[in-house]
Formats: structure tokens, C-alpha cells, sequence
């Protein structure tokens, strides 16, 4: 089931919900304070087994991006989702993210980790981690891990998709 713009605001106010419970400190200065966003009413912290099926969605995208599978990867984002990969511009719109997993590294091996979500209605807010070694050509098997938040949409089907992903890794890539 797509939403329309309109839930944006609702869905960004539950993105600052897992926000604000993940972080506890800023080493950036706050000049103003940052207005407060209120989580929808439906909005509530994921049981196991929500947190599960979550966990599913990670392990589909991983399973793809290990495999090649640019197409399984593109499978797992809805057609106008956005990513925000570190050190890179935005990709808006499934095309552009895939092209964005194209072009890395070839994986040896991939594992991912949902910490956290929050669920209300048919959207999602996850929080979690991967851990992944890329082939990187004349260096070899570079281990490297990252984290995520990301917001997800239930479909009419039962299957979720990523709409909105951000990721970055811990360390600078092989250091």
C-alpha cells in the first residue's frame, strides 16, 4: 500500500522517535532547540515478533546484495524509496539505489542485525547493524560495519519494502 505525501510528517515524527531513543548526546552544539515531534497516536515499540519479520526483510536485502542480485535488491525498495548512502549523494527512486549497490564491491559475506523498531499502521522504523566483507579489486576481503535506520511499508500482499534507508559505516572503509 503506497502513501501519499501527506504521511510523510507522521512517518518522519516516528523516525524521530527511534532517533531520540538511540541517541543520548550530540557532539554537535545545539543552537536552537529542535521542536518537538510527537509520534503518531498508533505509534509503539515492535514485539519479537514483529521485530522478527523485520529481521526478514534485512536478511532478504542481504541475501541479495551477497548474491549480485541487483534485481532482488531492487525488489526490496519501493519504486520511489530514497537512500542516503554515506559519502555519496541521495538515490531517489528504486533505479537510482540500485545503481548504487551495483556499483560496490562484490561481497564475500554479509550478516545483519534489527536492534529496535517502531510500527504503527502499516510503517515501520527500524534501527540496526551490518557487518559485511567486501572483495575490493587490488586490496582483497576489507571487513567493515555499519549502521541503518530505515522505514519500511507494509504492502497490500503482506510483504514490506524499504522507502526511506540511511547507512553508514563505523570506520573508514578498511581502516
Amino acid at each position: 500500500m503506497m502513501r501519499s505525501n501527506k504521511s510523510l510528517p507522521t512517518l518522519f515524527a516516528a523516525a524521530s522517535l527511534v532517533l531520540a531513543v538511540s541517541c543520548t548526546q550530540s557532539s554537535v552544539p545545539e543552537t536552537k532547540p529542535a521542536p518537538k515531534a510527537e509520534p503518531p497516536a498508533d505509534a509503539r515499540a515492535m514485539t519479537a515478533d514483529e521485530l522478527a519479520v523485520q529481521q526478514a526483510v534485512s536478511n532478504k536485502l542481504s541475501e541479495a546484495m551477497l548474491a549480485g542480485d541487483m534485481e532482488a535488491v531492487g525488489s526490496c525498495f519501493s519504486e520511489d524509496a530514497v537512500l542516503l548512502p554515506q559519502d555519496a549523494p541521495m538515490a531517489e527512486g528504486r533505479d537510482a539505489i540500485v545503481e548504487v549497490f551495483a556499483a560496490l564491491p562484490p561481497l564475500s559475506s554479509i550478516s545483519s542485525a534489527v536492534h529496535e523498531g517502531v510500527i504503527y499502521g502499516d510503517t515501520a522504523v527500524v534501527r540496526g547493524s551490518v557487518t559485511l566483507v567486501m572483495q575490493v579489486p587490488k586490496v582483497g576481503d576489507v571487513e567493515s560495519t555499519a549502521k541503518f535506520v530505515e522505514v519500511r511499508e507494509k504492502q497490500d500482499d503482506g510483504s514490506w519494502v524499504l522507502i526511506r534507508d540511511i547507512f553508514n559505516f563505523d570506520a573508514p572503509l578498511g581502516g
